[in-house]
């Protein structure tokens, strides 16, 4: 921007594009200000935006050219009618758009408090009708909050509800653009308390991210606050990346919210956009379908009954299959468990995401495994035991909140756990005849002792997002999960491969988010070749050795490190690090949570590492098990760009040293005693 930017204002008076009249300054937002304007000509009355002067650069301008005629078609009565749009001053964008006369949601939530659900229903239907046509039109809003739902004459004439703001929209398809080529890499657009995880991380927006927007507004009408409201706008956007979302009633507990509504709000704000509803014609279709039992305020809680006689819709059942209900889902509970041991955050609240762990089970290496005369026994009876069983899954059964998974295995035999996360986690062996809820997330781990990979054939491809198991054979066990539409989450275990080509066929998993390696061997050569380190988010690493040079010094597995930029959690356990590596890691420009508990006293971080982490430009979480610094570390600390939360291990600090660190990090700074550090894998 240049200096004669800088110097453009606009008032009351001025003439706007040579034909509008600024009459009054109406509001102003973080991307433009409106005021209300008369057509010299025609003498209309119209409300005009002009961007800010200070945002402008070349491609907020090429976007807002690109868009406008887009925009300029979007006629649907809760769109608020954009009529024209130009540039003033050759270098200042402006639209204008339909005078409306009333108040904002977010006035009325202020003025009134929580609304009802009736009232929320009332709003967002329509709302989910303009937004449906915007996105069939190409273009997502981003930028969905109350504060620009407008509420306009009798609350009773859906019409009367528009939708405003479209001035950070973007268009998919626009002839001549490419939409993402005009976004500047890691840009990020919208409101913090609004904003979805995957806006948040530099991804591409689609309609999935308008639609977690659209459910923190929900939310916010239904409690009186947006789901997530951190301490800074840091802390808020690490937030929406990391942190559960609330349920309803535990923000406001005199408020009436029935298990279908927990449950509807939960999905729009899921953090995985799978996971969500996929259009708003659904948001819409099941808004009007729980607004068929009225919920009285005041009234004693209850659920909302579906039509039972009703066949489920195509939308219907998508919502029943990929609903994640507001008690903890599967990454996050491990992590909310692992975060409590590690940092104790104040007001119970987490501010960062650690390793997505399953359960404890007893660790045995895979030598002593195969030559158990028990194991073997076990396994031969239990393979006896399923010849008669050729699947497991009996599939979905039920509607609504009654839907439910149903297994068939062997009952002489479990070959397994699954595990159910959702309002009421629980566990249940592979064993029997058993139903499961659908409303949650499946994990299912296979036994090493009686069962092995090639059963897992014997599930339906739609059920299972987390799996742990022990596979000699990563071809075998790939291409079964490789089909597994659900599949986020991967955990290996005590295997050994000195193959190149075996653990290639990790890449087969596209949908994968997560890896955990766990008492593993590999080629370091083979690890680093893998093409799927690009794109998943987490890697958890425990206990992996080089199987070329037979040790736990691992430097050779983080060459390169820097070009994997979709990583953000990155966690290592009872793993040799060298400053070397230590200093390759602080190289990724993408991770935002560190944590390494290396378990062995004389491997330690030192100054010099703090001062190569300190240069990461994304890291919000650092967690150290084992080090020595010296004071001047404190120093190293100031250095960090965006870090929020700091665990360092106990030792002889100084009074004055100690209360310089909590200074720093007043709420999210602990010192984690070594034999937590050092056993902190064994509570799992």
């Amino acid at each position: 921007m240049t200096s004669e930017d800088r110097a453009i204002t606009y008032k009351v008076g001025d003439i706007v594009g040579s034909d509008y009249c600024l009459l009054e300054r109406l509001g102003e937002g973080g991307m433009g200000m409106v005021f209300r304007a008369k057509h010299m000509i025609m003498q209309s009355i119209y409300a005009l935006k002009i961007l800010r002067p200070e945002q402008i650069t070349t491609a907020t301008w090429m976007r807002f050219q690109a868009e406008g005629k887009t925009l300029s078609k979007l006629n649907h009565p809760n769109i608020v009618q954009i009529y024209n749009m130009g540039i003033d001053r050759d270098r200042v964008p402006f639209y204008v758009m339909e005078l409306l006369s009333g108040q904002s949601l977010s006035d009325e939530i202020a003025s009134q408090g929580p609304r009802s659900f009736r009232r929320t229903a009332e709003v967002f239907i329509p709302v989910c009708a303009g937004l449906e046509f915007s996105h069939n039109h190409g273009i997502i809003h981003r930028d969905i909050k109350p504060s620009n739902v407008m509420l306009v004459g009798d609350k009773q004439n859906t019409s009367a509800v528009k939708l405003v703001d479209f001035g950070i929209a973007k268009a998919q398809h626009i002839s001549g653009y490419e939409g993402q080529s005009l976004t500047t890499t890691g840009e990020i657009f919208g409101t913090p308390y609004y904003l979805s995880p995957e806006c948040i991380a530099g991804a591409p927006a689609d309609a999935r991210s308008d639609i977690y927007s659209l459910g923190c507004s929900i939310f916010e009408s239904l409690t009186g606050v947006p789901p997530f409201r951190g301490q800074s706008t840091m802390h808020t956007l690490m937030m929406h990346q990391n942190t559960p979302p609330p349920t309803l009633k535990s923000i406001n507990p005199g408020g009436n919210y029935p298990y279908e509504l927990e449950v509807f709000v939960a999905t729009l704000l899921a953090k995985d956009p799978n996971d969500r509803f996929q259009s708003m014609a659904a948001i819409q279709s099941r808004l009007q379908e729980l607004s068929k039992t009225e919920a009285h305020q005041g009234e004693e809680a209850r659920q909302i009954q579906l039509d039972a006689n009703r066949p489920p819709s195509a939308e219907e059942q998508q919502f029943t299959t990929t609903t994640v209900v507001t008690g903890t889902s599967p990454v996050w509970r491990k992590r909310l468990l692992l975060g409590g041991l590690l940092v104790a955050l104040a007001a119970g609240i987490t501010f960062w995401a650690l390793p997505a762990l399953m359960p404890k089970q007893a660790k045995t290496a895979p030598k002593e495994r195969s030559a158990s005369a028990l194991s073997n026994s076990l396994y031969h009876d239990a393979k006896e035991s399923f010849n008669g069983v050729d699947h497991f899954s009996l599939g979905l059964k039920g509607k609504g909140r009654a839907a439910s998974y149903y297994y068939h295995f062997s009952p002489q035999i479990s070959i397994g756990q699954i595990e159910y996360r959702g309002g009421t986690s629980k566990e249940v062996q592979a064993q029997g005849d058993f139903s499961l809820p659908a409303d949650g997330r499946l994990c299912f781990r296979l036994d090493g002792n009686t069962g092995e990979v090639g059963l897992l054939s014997r599930f339906n491809v739609d059920e299972f997002s987390e799996l742990r198991c022990s596979a000699q054979s990563l071809e075998k066990l790939t291409d079964i999960i490789s089909k597994w539409t659900k599949l986020t989450n991967l955990y290996l275990e005590d295997f050994f491969y000195d193959s190149d080509k075996e653990l290639g066929n990790l890449d087969r998993l596209k949908h994968l988010q997560s890896l955990s390696l766990s008492h593993c061997a590999f080629r370091s050569k083979s690890f680093t070749q893998l093409k799927i380190l690009s794109s998943i988010n987490a890697l958890h690493l425990e206990n992996v050795k080089d199987s070329s040079s037979k040790s736990n010094n691992i430097d050779a597995l983080f060459e390169g490190f820097a070009r994997h930029k979709n990583l953000r959690d990155l966690w290592l356990h009872n793993i040799i690090l060298s400053h070397k590596t230590v200093k390759e890691i602080s190289t990724n420009p993408g991770i935002m949570t560190l944590t390494i508990i290396s378990g062995d006293e004389n491997n330690v971080l030192t100054d010099e590492d703090i001062l190569n982490l300190a240069s990461m430009p994304s890291l919000m979480a650092l967690n150290i098990g084992n080090a020595h610094l010296s004071p001047k570390a404190i120093q190293y600390f100031k250095s960090f760009k965006h870090l929020t939360s700091l665990n360092l291990p106990k030792q002889a600090w100084s009074s004055a040293n100690r209360k310089k660190l909590e200074a720093m990090y007043p709420n999210n700074f602990r010192f984690t005693p070594p034999s937590i550090a050092k056993n902190i894998r064994e509570q799992f």
